[in-house]
């Protein structure tokens, strides 16, 4: 079952993955005509929507491979590991709805700069909190 969840946990991972590359992928998004954004956007905001739900599998799985490895662990990393898994959701919820609305404006003609900034801006401070997730992941002891 271990081995399983492990799997799961680090397939989880590499799904997230894509969040590094998130901000280049935004930068895109002004430079398009309206039909091109209209798609564009619909595919960041289904790949959106899916590192979401592989964020709830890793605060699952991790979950599990702590409460198996808790002897070991630090209180301030277990804190610190949740504090950042809700930042990463925090950050990935906060980019829906200017995605949602760059959506929605393609349709109406509305403007997306100020949708597109925090887009940018969201993406970037979910890339870094991912890497300072897989670096505390990776060197437990740094806490």
């Amino acid at each position: 079952m271990m081995e399983f969840i492990v799997f799961l946990h680090v397939l989880g991972a590499v799904g997230m993955g894509f969040y590094l590359v998130f901000p280049v992928l935004a930068t895109r998004i002004s430079s398009l005509n309206k039909q091109a954004q209209e798609g564009y956007v619909q595919a960041l905001v289904t790949a959106n929507r899916f590192g979401q739900f592989l964020l709830i599998v890793q605060f699952l799985t991790g979950g599990y491979l702590v409460g198996k490895e808790k002897d070991s662990l630090t209180t301030a990393w277990m804190i610190t590991a949740i504090v950042l898994l809700v930042l990463a959701g925090a950050f990935s919820g906060m980019l829906g709805g200017p995605l949602k609305r760059i959506a929605k404006g393609t349709q109406t003609g509305a403007g997306t700069d100020k949708d597109v900034t925090k887009i940018k801006m969201f993406s970037s401070l979910l890339t870094v909190v991912l890497i300072v997730i897989v670096v505390l992941m990776v060197y437990r002891d740094i806490i």
